[in-house]
């Protein structure tokens, strides 16, 4: 990203083919947001199946990822990191 030839501000990670997250890549997981994040970028998901979003839970990762960064669609994802406001297409 750092030769991106225009500043990146979000990182948008569709995840419709996760269907499993272990301690591990929950670990993993919360590096890269933090990371991430310590560089001004805001990570979304999009396409998150309720089991990936129970694991999100289970594995106390909502403080990096909050239901407001997890999204049914990439498109909505795309357009909250780009401020638009799509609380009806959030993953709960």
């Amino acid at each position: 990203m750092s030769k991106a030839p225009y500043p990146v501000n979000a990182v948008v990670f569709d995840a419709e083919a996760v269907v499993d997250l272990d301690a591990s890549g929950g670990e993993k997981l919360r590096e890269l947001v933090g990371d991430l994040r310590a560089r001004g970028i805001t990570f979304y998901l999009a396409r998150t199946r309720r089991a990936f979003d129970d694991h999100i839970e289970r594995l106390h990762l909502t403080d990096v990822l909050p239901p407001e960064r997890r999204h049914h669609t990439v498109r909505a994802a795309v357009l909250a990191a780009s401020g638009y406001n799509v609380d009806a297409d959030r993953a709960s």
